[in-house]
Formats: C-alpha cells, structure tokens, sequence
C-alpha cells in the first residue's frame, strides 16, 4: 500500500515541477528569485523577467538630447569601434556566464527516479531483443527464399 502511495506522491511532485517549470518558461530571461503560486496550495519558487533592454534608437535619441551643445563626430574611431558602444565582454566572462546558465538549467531538469530509470531500460532491452529476433527470422527466411529461387533457375 505504501508504494502506491508513493509512486502518487512522486508523480503529485512531478507534476508540481511540470507547471513550475512552464510557468518559468512563460516568464523568460532570469534575473532574480521571487516566489510564484503555480497552484492554490503550492508555492514555487521561479526567477523574475529580466528588463527588456532599450532600444538602440531611444538611446541615441537619449544621448543626442543630453549633448546639445556639443559637437557630436559620428565617425567612427580606428578600429571600427564606435564612441560610446560598451567593451564586450571578455571571453573568460563570457563563459563563466554560459556556465552559470548551463547549472541553472540543470537545477531546473526534471530527473528520473531510479525505479522509471530501471523500468525504462527493461523495455529497451526487450524492444532490443525482439526486434533482433524478428531481423534474424526475415533474413534467414529471406535467405531461403531466394537460395530456393536460384535452385529452380539453375535447372
């Protein structure tokens, strides 16, 4: 009786997970923690939506009405880089933060229990054997059919 109950509760949690999950989904980009009621009784804890960044116009436009009295060179300087445009990042922060990415995403992976792991693999190998079987009993089948075949030409 209590297997039944807990394989209920862990397909409850999953399914917990499942709706935090596409709620997150439906938030996008994070940025930080907030708690989020996916259910009447469940709370789960998702990442806030980052703020979209704006335009590229607006800010040109921002810029322009700081600067009126100013002579603006809108040449660019040598080596192609505008005046003003932000350093990109380096490659060693760059990866620190495709890195910090990949861990959050691996927190938030669904993993099977070791029992649908197991019950998983069972059905894979008989699928496996099956269908080596049945690939066997065609080609020796096929195999026959076409040495008969020969046999009757041959005469």
């Amino acid at each position: 009786m209590s297997k039944k109950k807990d394989k209920a509760k862990r397909k409850s949690e999953a399914h917990k997970r499942a709706a935090a999950e596409k709620k997150a989904a439906e938030l996008g980009p994070i940025e930080e923690a907030e708690w989020v009621e996916v259910t009447e009784t469940t709370k789960v804890k998702v990442d806030k939506v980052k703020k979209p960044k704006k335009d590229k116009d607006a800010k040109l436009a921002k810029e322009g009405k700081k600067d009126k009295g100013k002579k603006k060179d809108h040449a660019p300087k040598k080596g192609g880089k505008q005046a003003g445009a932000p350093a990109k990042p380096s490659l060693f922060a760059r990866l620190k933060g495709y890195l910090q990415g990949v861990m959050t995403e691996l927190h938030r992976v669904v993993w099977p229990s070791r029992q649908e792991v197991l019950n998983s693999t069972i059905i894979v190998l008989f699928t496996l054997i099956f269908f080596g079987i049945f690939a066997f009993i065609v080609d020796w089948l096929s195999t026959g059919l076409m040495d008969f075949i020969i046999g009757l030409a041959a005469r």
